[in-house]
């Protein structure tokens, strides 16, 4: 059996040792989120979890078994751009038989269609707002809550516990490596991106940028663009670079393998890849000029295969 409490947070009841458990949300002491009002089974992301109707609005969780804080899934009704619900406190959950919750409040009554997909907006600062964003980052230390935006001005930290946009300072690193990326793919510890001046690699948990734009440098040349990224089953990174073939970078060797380039018996020089994946045996798919290139990521054999015309499909 499931309670609420007045500020005391979740409590269990189990008839079997006739004892209560207490679960507290994890949110500063005190926090009125930890006054629940109401609960009400959830099926969340295909999992069994629990809405409780709090102090501070709706919050969805997962059941807890051991654990003496409780991890919110999903927060809803907080910050400022919530302006239909607000911050409200729900004292009741009703379920209709179409499904639909019905919640009673201090603001009065709201349905929530499970249905329908809400969108909540979340802004650029005013002067800012024409700016494009290009990407969203998941902060590997804080998976859910952070996470950084990347623009044509620069990046911007996104937290959706607060719901707020900050200016985020990237460490030191070639002016214009990390502003300006093109794919990125993610590890433990950051993403590894390519970039319109280069190829490098974002250290979240230690605050650092590593530029590996040197490995493309040309005598006499500037650093190209590289675009597509991906990773082999061997840690190595495939990405490919403007109009100049494939390379595959191993970060415990820092070796760099070519292929397409000039010196291959298939040249991609002036040639465009326009698409890139690896998939789970190690094959490598890409795509240029119109064919369909499969590439083996462990001894870098590969078959060219014409693709049909799509007025013949």
């Amino acid at each position: 059996i499931w309670v609420g409490s007045w500020g005391g947070g979740l409590l269990k009841y189990d008839p079997a040792f006739d004892r209560f458990d207490a679960f507290l949300l994890n949110e500063p002491e005190g926090a009125s989120i930890n006054v629940i009002h109401c609960i009400a089974g959830f099926n969340y992301n295909n999992k069994i979890c629990l809405l409780l109707g709090t102090e501070e609005g709706l919050v969805i969780i997962q059941k807890p078994v051991a654990q003496k804080k409780i991890i919110i899934e999903k927060r809803i009704g907080r910050g400022k751009y919530d302006s239909d619900l607000g911050s409200f406190s729900v004292s009741k959950i009703v379920n209709d038989r179409q499904g639909n919750f019905w919640l009673a409040t201090h603001a009065g009554v709201h349905k929530i269609d499970k249905s329908k997909q809400p969108f909540t907006c979340i802004y650029l600062p005013e002067v800012n707002a024409n700016d494009k964003i290009f990407h969203v980052i998941e902060d590997v230390r804080y998976h859910d809550s952070i996470f950084y935006l990347t623009t044509m001005k620069g990046w911007w930290k996104l937290d959706l516990n607060l719901y707020l946009v900050t200016p985020h300072r990237l460490p030191a690193t070639t002016p214009r490596l990390a502003p300006f990326i093109n794919h990125y793919i993610k590890d433990e510890n950051g993403v590894w991106f390519t970039s319109q001046y280069g190829f490098g690699y974002y250290d979240m948990r230690n605050s650092r940028i590593i530029d590996y734009s040197t490995i493309l440098a040309k005598e006499n040349e500037s650093i190209p663009r590289t675009w597509f990224i991906s990773k082999d089953p061997l840690g190595r990174i495939w990405f490919s670079v403007f109009r100049d073939g494939l390379r595959i970078f191993d970060p415990v060797t820092k070796k760099t393998n070519s292929l397409f380039d000039k010196l291959s018996p298939v040249s991609l020089i002036g040639k465009s890849i326009e698409g890139m994946v690896i998939d789970r045996e190690g094959i490598v798919w890409m795509r240029s000029t119109g064919k369909l290139y499969r590439i083996r990521s462990d001894d870098l054999s590969w078959s060219v295969y014409d693709m049909p015309e799509l007025s013949k499909l």
